[in-house]
């Protein structure tokens, strides 16, 4: 019986303890009520203003900014003839004095430099003789249109002698619209009033003989008359009579023949006269456009000739200052100071030093060495795609030459190439970087080749209100920070800035001197009792620095309308515009890297680039993480079954994180 009373006395305290567990769990996770907040840790972090760096920081490779490379200009293949031995230091005197640093062989180019002088000069003496009977054509054909020019100038005239201004300018007219026929001459003849010059002057002739020949012809006949009644009252004699008689027949027949005179000019003399002088004046205008078509024609001809002789004398030019520039070129000097480096080639896949030898066999545009100007040099940063649309060039630079430590030199960005690089797409084709020349100021000490980190700095914000990166959570596309006060933890919307992935500008919503969570709590829906997920809102592209546009390596461009904002870089909680996971979710640029890690090639006290976490899918591992955060204890490992990885096609099996950072 007492065994019995034991067992359910036991039974009872099981029982009480199990629902003091429970009412205690009740109370963890939905015992703040309308807060709806989760217990956190206490590690405060006090709002102050500070100046935030935001900076790229890469590695690179050292190398001078110019160098010059010697290259075999003679064509076809050549031998070396003389060379200056590889390390061999060239001067500003060596410059100056036309220092020989390498001698071809020259003897076939000597060759064709002589042939090649002989045609020069057959083509020369051709172009000259063309260029003269150019000339001459030309003002042959000057003199012939002068000629024809004069012809139906005098055709005209002619024409308007004969016919009078009125009458041959009204002809031509007439002739201009329609063919000319014996109708218009006759017309003319009909009112000889409208006649002019010699036609009108005939005319007038032929009238007046006619008149002088009717009054002769009245006269004799009147004479005639009276001596025919004299005679018959024998009162003149018979041989009076028959000489008034032929007077007057005399009269007659003048008077007839001035009529018939008339009468042949009217039908004959003046049509066919009219009609030649008419035909002279526009067959003078033919010839004339005969002769400028021929003298086109013949000018074109001599151009021709002209151009052919001046394409082939060009011909020749090039070709003999060709072989001279290869005479030049088998001769070469000092172009720069420097060091002599022969060039090197890949022999099978592995780099190997090319034999530069005397005799040794060169090829047209061989690289055979090179001088390097060691007195300026520079970095070759390799930039990630990720971090290229922060860069733009005249940024300042910090870098650090693994060789000296301890030594830190100052540059600027000269250059960034449009395209990645090649090498490294062949040696990884899922890695893009980019090569960007950062000019040194000093580093003369430096050596080409050698290894270093170069801090590119993209803004460097002046007193600035700033929080670490990790007290800043996203909810419903907002971001709140939980600001400690005496009435207990209070969450607070703020609105972001710029942030270098240690600390993010606060442009508002806090005050200097406030506290805020270092481990914001997670906030839980009160009806189903599950964490409710921080959301990462979609932003539109950052700024350009100092409101400039400068175009994406593929090929779009940032335009700028908030000068405020800076280039390239995400605020807390920004998608990059460039990737997107599977699900068509926009994840965060970064993939997955955490915000407060450094990069893997980062300096010590060096400032990261390090790129905001995507964000967790919904429900993956929150049992762990909540029983976890109740234990106080960081974030778990993730358990992922053997030979599953992460991938951007497989976005549900990334790891569950406890918060999504900026």
């Amino acid at each position: 019986m007492a065994a019995t009373r034991k067992i359910g006395f036991k039974r009872i305290l099981i029982a009480v303890v199990v629902i003091a567990g429970v009412l205690g769990l009740w109370r963890i996770f939905y015992g703040q009520g309308s807060k709806a907040v989760a217990k956190s840790s206490e590690a405060l972090y006090t709002v102050k203003r500070q100046d935030l760096v935001i900076s790229v920081t890469e590695s690179g490779s050292i190398k001078a900014s110019n160098a010059v490379t010697i290259r075999s200009e003679v064509e076809g293949r050549t031998t070396i003839v003389n060379v200056v031995p590889e390390g061999t230091i060239l001067t500003e005197q060596d410059v100056a004095e036309g220092k020989v640093i390498l001698e071809l062989d020259t003897s076939s180019i000597k060759q064709d430099l002589n042939q090649q002088q002989i045609q020069y000069n057959s083509a020369m003496a051709d172009l000259t003789d063309a260029k003269e009977n150019l000339e001459i054509q030309r003002n042959q054909n000057e003199s012939d249109i002068q000629q024809g020019i004069l012809t139906v100038k005098f055709g005209l005239m002619d024409l308007q002698k004969y016919l009078g201004q009125y009458a041959a300018d009204k002809l031509i007219a007439d002739a201009n619209s329609r063919p000319i026929t014996d109708e218009d001459f006759k017309k003319l003849t009909a009112d000889p009033n409208q006649l002019g010059g010699e036609a009108l002057q005939t005319y007038r002739q032929l009238i007046a003989d006619i008149n002088v020949a009717e009054s002769e012809y009245y006269i004799a006949q009147n004479t005639y008359n009276w001596t025919e009644k004299l005679y018959a009252k024998n009162y003149v004699a018979k041989t009076d009579l028959e000489s008034d008689k032929l007077k007057a027949d005399k009269c007659k027949i003048t008077h007839e023949r001035a009529q018939t005179a008339l009468d042949l000019f009217f039908n004959y003399e003046f049509p066919k006269q009219a009609h030649k002088l008419f035909s002279d004046y526009i067959e003078a205008q033919r010839q004339l456009e005969r002769i400028l078509a021929k003298a086109r024609s013949q000018e074109a001809q001599a151009m021709a000739k002209l151009s052919s002789a001046d394409a082939k004398f060009a011909l020749e030019k090039e070709r003999l200052e060709r072989y001279q520039r290869q005479m030049a070129a088998s001769v070469i000097k000092a172009p720069c100071p420097g060091m002599v480096v022969y060039a090197t080639q890949f022999s099978r896949g592995s780099r190997s030093r090319t034999s530069i030898e005397v005799g040794r066999e060169v090829y047209e545009r061989e690289e055979i060495m090179s001088i390097p100007n060691t007195t300026q040099m520079a970095v070759d940063a390799k930039i990630h795609e990720t971090n290229v649309d922060k860069i733009a060039i005249g940024q300042k630079a910090r870098v650090v030459v693994d060789a000296m430590p301890d030594n830190v030199f100052y540059g600027q960005v000269t250059k960034i190439s449009p395209l990645p690089d090649q090498a490294g797409f062949m040696s990884n084709p899922d890695l893009k970087i980019y090569s960007t020349d950062v000019l040194l100021q000093g580093g003369e000490m430096l050596r080409p080749g050698m290894s270093a980190k170069v801090e590119i700095i993209i803004a460097q914000l002046k007193d600035v209100l700033a929080v670490p990166v990790q007290c800043v959570s996203n909810r419903g596309g907002k971001k709140y920070c939980y600001v400690h006060t005496l009435r207990g933890n209070e969450a607070r919307e703020v609105q972001t800035g710029p942030y270098n992935g240690k600390f993010v500008q606060i442009v508002s919503g806090l005050n200097e001197g406030e506290s805020v969570l270092l481990n914001p709590p997670r906030i839980f829906d009160q009806q189903h009792g599950t964490p409710i997920p921080e959301t990462l809102p979609d932003m539109p592209d950052l700024i350009p620095v100092n409101n400039q546009t400068r175009e994406r390596p593929n090929g779009g461009f940032m335009q700028s309308d908030n000068p405020n904002r800076l280039s390239g870089f995400l605020a807390p909680g920004q998608f990059s515009p460039d990737s997107q996971n599977p699900t068509g979710r926009r994840r965060v640029s970064g993939q997955g890297t955490l915000p407060n890690q450094p990069q893997e090639n980062a300096q010590p006290g060096s400032i990261g680039t390090d790129r905001p976490l995507r964000q967790r899918p919904e429900g993956v591992g929150l049992d762990r993480m909540q029983q976890n955060n109740a234990e106080g204890g960081g974030t778990p490992p993730v358990d992922r079954p053997q030979g599953q990885r992460r991938s951007r096609q497989n976005p549900e099996n990334i790891p569950a994180q406890t918060e999504t950072r900026p």
